[in-house]
């Protein structure tokens, strides 16, 4: 399956191609998003904590990980964030896929998804793919530690395991390395405001 022609062909089209996308831009992409989302996650808890008393993020890490760990009502509260924080994830990925085709980290790495018609040319993907690789795919990402999103090796498109399960391939459309230096650029800026906001919070 060889995907080379996006859009028409014709004598006086600009032929494009797209190429398997790299691990360093998908790494990139996904980081910016998961950026994103927890950004977006600690602004929500913020939101929320203005009407109900929520432990803070500081309290939530010291009982799941810290020396507090093991109290059973943190614990339990614990799961309810997990579950809220992955949840907000899936929501994201499935609704930026809905509505772009991408997420802001596949557009600032110029990354894209696509499926394969019996042709084995690239196509758009279906509402039905959007949702299995964007929510179920994510929600299930961190929760069995990374495990569906990890790249195969010896996978010759380079998919992973949500990507295989939902009939999708992860593609670039150029192969400039300013790409990818962009990407880490944005990385590190939203890890700037990353920390910004969560020292507010606290």
């Amino acid at each position: 399956m060889a995907f080379i022609k996006v859009g028409e062909n014709s004598e006086n089209a600009v032929q494009k191609t797209l190429i398997l996308g790299n691990i360093a831009r998908r790494f990139a992409s996904y980081i910016i998003d998961l950026l994103v989302v927890n950004v977006l996650f600690l602004l929500i808890i913020n939101l929320i904590n203005q009407i109900y008393t929520l432990p803070s993020v500081q309290s939530f890490y010291n009982q799941t990980v810290g020396n507090n760990a093991g109290n059973t009502t943190m614990n339990a509260i614990a799961v309810e964030f997990l579950f809220s924080y992955l949840f907000l994830l899936g929501v994201y990925f499935f609704l930026m896929l809905l509505i772009f085709s991408k997420t802001l980290g596949m557009m600032a790495t110029n990354l894209v998804y696509v499926s394969s018609n019996n042709e084995g040319n690239p196509v758009p993907l279906s509402v039905p793919q959007k949702f299995l690789r964007g929510f179920i795919g994510e929600f299930s990402s961190i929760l069995f530690i990374f495990v569906p999103i990890i790249v195969f090796p010896f996978d010759q498109y380079r998919r992973s395991l949500v990507d295989r399960i939902s009939g999708v391939f992860v593609m670039q459309k150029d192969n400039e390395m300013r790409r990818t230096i962009i990407a880490y650029i944005i990385i590190f800026a939203f890890i700037a405001l990353y920390t910004i906001v969560n020292s507010f919070i606290q």
